[in-house]
C-alpha cells in the first residue's frame, strides 16, 4: 500500500513547482485503493512534466541590437495570439510571467525587423534576444529608434484624446468602449499630477481655447471647463454648457495681444474668411477680407458636370444649369447642392457631405508670431503675407510647399533646408510651437509622416523630422518636442501619446 502522507518526498521533485493541486486531486484515491507503487511512480512520471508547463512563472531576459550588440530600449515583447505583453527598459532588459508553456513571444520595435521565438521550455537562466535592424525605404529620411519617448503607457487604459496647455499635459483615458474614463494631468515630462473621475459618460474628446483653458466635452453634448489642482491631485469640472454654445462663441476667437482680441469668422459659406479684432477701446475692427475666387469657379464648374453629366435631358427641360457671373461669385449664397431637381435628389447628402471634404476643404491660418508680427497664408494664390498688429501688410513671399508638382515643391527648399520628395503629400495643416512659436507642416506617405518646420520670414522648409511610428494622429508642438497619438505595433490595440525630438 503506499498513502498519501508518503508523498512529502516528491512535492519538492522540482523546487519550483507547487504539486498540491495533484495531491488533493489523488489523495481520496490513495486513501481508498490500493496502487502498485511501480505504476505509481509511472503515473507520477507521465503527470509531472504536465504539472511543469502548467504553472505560472517568470521570464527574464534582455533585447539586443543584432549589429552593435548594444541593449534596444522600448522593444516590445509579446505572448503571441494574446494582449499580454511588456517593453525593455533603458538597459534592454525585461520581466515577463506566461502562463504555461510553450509559448512563442512576438518581439517588435520601430527600426527593426520584427522577431519571433518559440519557448518550449523553462529557461535556466536570463535570455538575451538579438533583433536586426531594417531600412526603410523613405529616401533621404533615416529613422532613429531613440528619438522618442512614451509619455503615458499604461496596458489596461487607452488615451482616447489629449491636449497640452501652460506646461500641463491633459490626458482623456478610458478602459473598455468608453465605460471607464478618468481625466489624468501630467508635467511635459510625463509625471503624474492630477487623476479624476469624468463628471459624464460616455467621453467624447477635450479641447483648448484661445485662453488655454482645456474643454472637455461628453458624447451627451456637454462640455466642461477643466481647471488642474495640481496641490491636491485632483482636476475641477466647471461651467458645464452646451456643446453649440461653446462652439458658436468661442471658436471664431484665436489669439490676444494687449487688450485686442483677435478672430476670424467664415464668410460665403467657408468661400471666404473676415479677420478682425475687437477691444474696449476700439470696438470690433475688421482689417482683411478673402475671397478665395478659384474655389467658387471649381464649385461652379462641378455643379454644370452633375447637372449634365447625370441627367441632360431633365436638365435642359429644367433650364437649371447654373450661370456663370462677371463678379465671380456664384448666384446662390447658400451654396447648396445636395439635391438638384433635375437630378431628382439622386446626389445625395452623404455625397455633398464627401464632395465638400475632399473639393472645397479651405483653411485660412491666421497665426501669431508674436506681438508685433501676424502671418497670413494664401493657399489659393501661393503667398505668405506678414502683417503687423495692426493688419498692415509688411512683406509677401510666394510659397509652394503645399503643392503636390514635385517640381514646384522642390523649389520650396533652400540649399540647406528640408525639400518635399516625390510621393509625400502635404497633410493640409499648419502647427505652431506653444514655446517658440516656431511653424511646421507636415508630410504622409504610406502611413509614415515627417514634420517640417517652415520659415514664417521666407516661406521655406529649414528642417525636417521624421515621426518613427505610422499612422500618428493629432499633433502638438511645445518646446521643439512633437507630441501625438499612435498605436504601436504589438502592444495591443490601446493608443499611446509619443513625444519626439524635432530637428
Amino acid at each position: 500500500m503506499f498513502y498519501a502522507h508518503n508523498l512529502h518526498v516528491f512535492t519538492n521533485f522540482d523546487g519550483d513547482i507547487n504539486v498540491s493541486p495533484f495531491i488533493h486531486s489523488v489523495l481520496p484515491m490513495l486513501r481508498y485503493q490500493s496502487i502498485p507503487i511501480k505504476g505509481f511512480w509511472i503515473l507520477l512520471a507521465l503527470i509531472t512534466p504536465l504539472l511543469s508547463l502548467s504553472q505560472p512563472f517568470t521570464i527574464t531576459g534582455s533585447v539586443s541590437d543584432e549589429l552593435t550588440r548594444k541593449p534596444v530600449r522600448g522593444a516590445n515583447i509579446r505572448i503571441y495570439g494574446t494582449s499580454r505583453g511588456t517593453s525593455t527598459g533603458s538597459d534592454g532588459s525585461f520581466t515577463l510571467g506566461p502562463d504555461a508553456l510553450p509559448v512563442t513571444l512576438a518581439i517588435s520595435c520601430v527600426g527593426y525587423e520584427n522577431t519571433f521565438i518559440d519557448l518550449l521550455e523553462k529557461p535556466g537562466k536570463s535570455l538575451r534576444f538579438f533583433i536586426k535592424p531594417v531600412s526603410y525605404d523613405l529616401q533621404e529620411v533615416e529613422i532613429s529608434p531613440s528619438d522618442y519617448r512614451f509619455i503615458f503607457r499604461n496596458q489596461n487604459y487607452s488615451v482616447l484624446d489629449y491636449e497640452l496647455s501652460n506646461g500641463l499635459l491633459f490626458l482623456l483615458v478610458t478602459r473598455g468602449i468608453g465605460r471607464e474614463a478618468e481625466m489624468v494631468v501630467l508635467n511635459l515630462s510625463g509625471d503624474t499630477l492630477a487623476t479624476t473621475p469624468l463628471p459624464e459618460l460616455p467621453p467624447l474628446k477635450i479641447c483648448r481655447d484661445f485662453l488655454s483653458n482645456i474643454h472637455y466635452y461628453s458624447a451627451r453634448g456637454t462640455t466642461y471647463q477643466c481647471n488642474a489642482d495640481t496641490d491636491n491631485e485632483t482636476v475641477d469640472f466647471l461651467y458645464p454648457v452646451p456643446f453649440d454654445s461653446l462652439e458658436k462663441y468661442i471658436r471664431p476667437f484665436l489669439f490676444r495681444i494687449g487688450d485686442r482680441v483677435y478672430f476670424q469668422q467664415k464668410i460665403l459659406n467657408n468661400f471666404g474668411t473676415r479677420i478682425g479684432y475687437g477691444s474696449r477701446n476700439s470696438g470690433q475692427v475688421f482689417f482683411k477680407d478673402f475671397i478665395n475666387t478659384r474655389k467658387i469657379t471649381e464649385l461652379r464648374d462641378d455643379r454644370a458636370f452633375y447637372y449634365q453629366w447625370n441627367n441632360a435631358y431633365q436638365t435642359i427641360r429644367a433650364g437649371s444649369l447654373p450661370q456663370k457671373s462677371d463678379d465671380g461669385l456664384p448666384e446662390d449664397p447658400a451654396f447648396d447642392f445636395s439635391s438638384s431637381r433635375a437630378e431628382e435628389g439622386s446626389y445625395g447628402s452623404f455625397e455633398s457631405a464627401a464632395h465638400w471634404i475632399e473639393f472645397y476643404n479651405m483653411r485660412y491660418p491666421f497665426i501669431r508670431i508674436n506681438d508685433d508680427t501676424l502671418v497670413f497664408i494664401d493657399f489659393s494664390n501661393n503667398t505668405m503675407e506678414l502683417m503687423n498688429r495692426d493688419g498692415r501688410i509688411l512683406k509677401k513671399n510666394n510659397i509652394s510647399f503645399h503643392q503636390d508638382d514635385p517640381e514646384l515643391a522642390e523649389k520650396t527648399a533652400d540649399d540647406k533646408g528640408a525639400s518635399v520628395s516625390s510621393g509625400w503629400r502635404w497633410g493640409n495643416l499648419i502647427l505652431q510651437d506653444d514655446s517658440t512659436r516656431a511653424l511646421y507642416t507636415f508630410y504622409q506617405k504610406t502611413g509614415m509622416v515627417k514634420l517640417c518646420r517652415l520659415d514664417y520670414r521666407t516661406g521655406t522648409l529649414t528642417a525636417e523630422t521624421m515621426i518613427p511610428f505610422p499612422f500618428p494622429e493629432k499633433f502638438r508642438i511645445c518646446n521643439n518636442m512633437a507630441y501625438y497619438l499612435c498605436k504601436p505595433a504589438g502592444i495591443g490595440e490601446t493608443r499611446r501619446l509619443i513625444r519626439s525630438r524635432l530637428n
